[in-house]
Formats: structure tokens, sequence, C-alpha cells
């Protein structure tokens, strides 16, 4: 049976405000806003790659801390969770 590593996984709105803040150059803003706003136009692809979860409370969503960094710069400058073109 998997199990899964409970300590690598944090609430996607924090993963996503510490990912703007390391990449500035970018010029994502990492507020509330930015998120809804980002979640919205690419959160199925993350999901699907499983890098973040819906959870059943309140509609939250989890991040994998190990992976959300890679595969957001990824799909912010290729379009790609994995960075290979088209998904």
């Amino acid at each position: 049976m998997q199990t899964t590593d409970l300590k690598k996984w944090v609430p996607a709105d924090k993963a996503w405000e510490s990912f703007a803040q390391t990449h500035s150059e970018l010029g994502i803003r990492g507020n509330k806003n930015s998120w809804i706003h980002f979640q919205r136009t690419h959160a199925e692809k993350l999901v699907e790659a499983d890098v973040i979860r819906r959870i059943a409370y309140r509609g939250r969503m989890l991040a994998d801390t190990s992976r959300f960094e890679e595969a957001t710069f990824n799909l912010l400058t290729t379009g790609c969770v994995n960075g290979r073109g088209h998904n």
C-alpha cells in the first residue's frame, strides 16, 4: 500500500505566495486575487499531474511542496507542467 508523505503538503495558496516571492522575474504578486486567477486557469493541469489536490473541506487545495515550484514554473513559461511543449 502506498502512503502519502503528509509533511510535503501545504495549502496551495501558501505555495503560490512562496512561488511568487521566489520568482519575482515573472511579475506575479502572489496575493489572493492572483492565486484565484491562476487556479481557475491552470489548476486542472496541476491536479492531473498530482501536484495539487482538491480537498473536501471548503474547496481548498493542497500543494506538493517537492513538485509545485518546478511544475508551476514550467506551466507558466511553456504552458506544460513537464516543461516540454504541449500536454
